[in-house]
């Protein structure tokens, strides 16, 4: 009976043991947890006065035709590969974020692409908080859709927009569509769409709501099949081209001809451009 008691008393002083013990392994792992996060608000996390936001991995230098790594690279990694629930955390404490001028979200092509989705948005950008957004730019990101573009719109990303920049998304015209609903159109003089699934419609809806007159900047890359020389036409017709400095038409269907040029160049494109790269479907870039 004594020997039955010893074994029990020591039985659970080893569960009391290991209970401890594991509590200790949480411990320290928060510990070891938190000046990691610590480090990533102190590095990303815009102050009350700044009106710029950028959580770019990468980014193409168009000099060396190459993709860079920006200065805060590994910290925005390590940003993008904490759990979801991590993550919303951060966001309830930080945000959300008003008064931005410059909203950029980025990862890589080909790893650590960027996770947010549209519960993170609204979370980081509730309805109205972008009102004064003028540069919006969105690369690689895995889960950005058109009800993210949505949500962007009701956030207040609009009429004073002057950059638009999408590029290797999950989107299709009606996102544009969202944006331009919004008011996103009639002050742009950067318009940068690569890799989407954008096709004449989704440049119809831009230019419904004023996109055209202002452009100084147009690169259309790896668009949609549907995507032709009539967008162009379109673009061209509402005022796109004498202020054109800069145009790059790569990657394109067979639907894109040189007429689609031609509907530009007769709108004044040429005479105010610095760079012209239009790129053949299989020899690659070429000067023109």
């Amino acid at each position: 009976m004594l020997l039955q008691q010893r074994v029990h008393v020591v039985e659970e002083m080893n569960g009391k043991g290991k209970q401890c013990q594991g509590t200790r392994k949480k411990h320290r792992s928060r510990i070891r947890h938190q000046p990691r996060i610590e480090s990533l608000t102190d590095k990303l996390f815009p102050s009350a006065t700044n009106t710029k936001l950028s959580w770019v991995v990468s980014a193409f230098n168009t000099l060396t035709w190459a993709w860079q790594d920006t200065p805060t690279a590994d910290h925005v990694r390590r940003l993008w590969r904490l759990p979801q629930e991590e993550r919303m955390r951060l966001w309830h404490h930080h945000g959300p974020f008003e008064g931005l001028l410059q909203l950029s979200l980025g990862g890589e092509r080909s790893q650590d692409k960027c996770p947010l989705d549209v519960q993170e948005l609204q979370a980081l950008f509730p309805e109205g908080n972008l009102c004064q957004l003028r540069s919006l730019s969105m690369s690689s990101l895995s889960s950005i859709t058109d009800p993210a573009l949505r949500h962007l719109s009701t956030a207040g990303c609009g009429e004073n927009v002057t950059t638009l920049h999408l590029e290797d998304l999950v989107l299709t015209d009606y996102g544009l569509e969202s944006l331009a609903e919004g008011g996103c159109g009639k002050s742009l003089t950067t318009l940068h769409l690569e890799s989407v699934g954008i096709s004449d419609f989704g440049i119809e809806c831009l230019v419904r709501a004023g996109c055209g007159p202002l452009l100084t900047e147009l690169h259309l890359q790896g668009l949609g099949r549907e995507f032709s020389d009539h967008g162009l036409r379109v673009l061209a017709n509402a005022g796109c081209g004498a202020r054109l400095a800069s145009l790059t038409l790569a990657e394109l269907k067979e639907g894109v001809t040189d007429d689609g040029i031609r509907s530009l160049a007769r709108a004044g494109c040429g005479s105010q451009l610095t760079a012209l790269s239009l790129e053949c479907k299989f020899h690659g870039y070429f000067p023109c």
